[in-house]
């Protein structure tokens, strides 16, 4: 395994949709200020806290490691593919960022149960 790759693990219980929404977004937002048309297509009222904070979680980790702010949050885009599985669109401005970072290639991986939603990222 490459001793230089880094992985971040985020797990949060759904119930903390809220707070977490406050404290990443602030306490007025806009879903469409930082999640694009697409995502918010993509959004179903069933698992629709469970969407949010993954895909929230991994933009969030996207742009600490790339020292930039959640103004960035909409250049980042995860929709679901025909299968189901979540796929990672980039403006080409951040792939411009990632290629002039440390952070050369990543992956990342989503998971929940019932109360709970977890992200993997690995860079």
């Amino acid at each position: 395994m490459n001793s230089h790759l880094q992985e971040e693990v985020i797990i949060t219980k759904i119930n903390d949709y809220s707070k977490i929404m406050e404290d990443t977004l602030g306490n007025s937002f806009d879903l469409s200020d930082f999640f694009t048309e697409n995502e918010v297509a993509d959004l179903d009222k069933k698992y629709f806290k469970r969407k949010i904070l993954s895909r929230l979680l991994i933009k969030k980790t996207i742009c600490k490691k790339l020292k930039i702010t959640k103004n960035f949050y909409k250049e980042i885009e995860i929709i679901n593919n025909k299968w189901g599985k979540p796929t990672l669109s980039l403006s080409e401005k951040i792939k411009k960022m990632i290629n002039e970072s440390v952070m050369k290639n990543f992956s990342f991986s989503i998971t929940h149960s019932r109360n709970y939603v977890g992200v993997l990222i690995i860079f």
